[in-house]
């Protein structure tokens, strides 16, 4: 259907057998094709078809993207080649193609599905990191910037972070990178030497890490999209301890102290050093500085002591008062 790996696999490779393409090339194939090659399939398998509806918003020529989309909607009104969508987020599908829509009824007891046992809210990712050494997560994040940060920050504190992104990206990977993104795809695991791996949205459909091979022990979710929560939560086929979700809102009851900061007199340095951990921020996303951390903390039910030793001031904060609030 295609000459060369440009699209999907190389064409003998497909020969048959059911070939497999992205939704770009597709429409690139209907684009440059003079006969309707589509008339001669039974169905059309469109997996985690959001992603075309997704796409559309993305930068550049959506020119091949549109032709696949007129192809598909005019095979599902003609009728004869059935589309088949496969998404575990139907909305925007639904939504977008209305009425060429029809949900197909299945057994719902015989899926297997796992438990997240318990979720927690949070407002900024370098606690919960410097919580969790030791254990094995994953952290999803959009954008590269920021993965390049989390993953620096981690390795700083002593947890083996590493991640990848898409190879279209103009941020190049390390060959460490492209050989972690390798091991991932092949073998559905997280490397025994990593204790956190960081991904972005090029995975976040197309990966699986299988509670069998690597267990994760705890997962942080840098979006507040729904949908976007439920596929990257989906990319760990096991029972999960913990889930981490972001809220931009700050609830003091939601904000934890890393434990090397209890119990230790922070003096100026040691201070920055918590506010830049807990990273709460203004609504113009400016980071709060200790004052204001101070009463934030205060109000979550820490014990804020001020002293000072040799002329310079220093704060001791005390655990929660477990059951003060009740």
């Amino acid at each position: 259907y295609c000459s060369g790996k440009v699209w999907g696999e190389f064409a003998h490779d497909a020969d048959g057998k059911m070939p497999v393409m992205n939704y770009a090339g597709f429409g690139a194939e209907v684009r440059k094709c003079r006969r309707p090659f589509w008339q001669k399939f039974d169905y059309i398998v469109c997996d985690e078809m959001q992603n075309l509806v997704k796409y559309h918003s993305f930068k550049g020529s959506k020119i091949h993207l549109e032709a696949a989309e007129m192809t598909l909607r005019n095979i599902a009104i003609e009728g004869k080649t059935k589309v088949v969508a496969l998404t575990a987020t139907p909305q925007k599908v639904q939504q977008h193609f209305g009425n060429l829509c029809r949900s197909v009824p299945f057994d719902r007891t015989s899926l297997i599905s796992y438990d997240t046992f318990h979720t927690e809210t949070y407002t900024g990712i370098e606690s919960i990191l410097l919580q969790s050494a030791g254990k094995t997560g994953i952290l999803y994040t959009e954008q590269v910037e920021p993965m390049k940060k989390y993953i620096a920050f981690a390795r700083e504190h002593g947890i083996m972070a590493d991640g990848f992104w898409s190879l279209n990206c103009d941020t190049p990977m390390t060959e460490e990178q492209m050989a972690l993104r390798q091991k991932v795809l092949a073998d559905e695991t997280i490397p025994d030497h990593l204790d956190l791996l960081v991904i972005n949205a090029a995975s976040e459909t197309c990966i699986k890490i299988q509670e069998k091979n690597r267990r994760v022990d705890y997962m942080i979710i840098h979006i507040a999209n729904e949908d976007t929560r439920i596929q990257v939560r989906g990319r760990y086929c096991g029972d999960l301890p913990v889930l981490y979700l972001h809220d931009a809102a700050i609830d003091p009851a939601n904000v934890e102290v890393p434990l090397s900061f209890l119990g230790k007199k922070l003096f100026s340095k040691e201070k920055e050093a918590l506010c830049q951990a807990l990273n709460l921020r203004a609504p113009n996303n400016e980071l709060y500085k200790w004052k204001k951390v101070k009463a934030i903390l205060a109000a979550g039910n820490y014990t804020v002591q001020d002293g000072r030793e040799k002329n310079h001031r220093y704060a001791l904060i005390l655990p929660k008062q477990v059951g003060s609030m009740l």
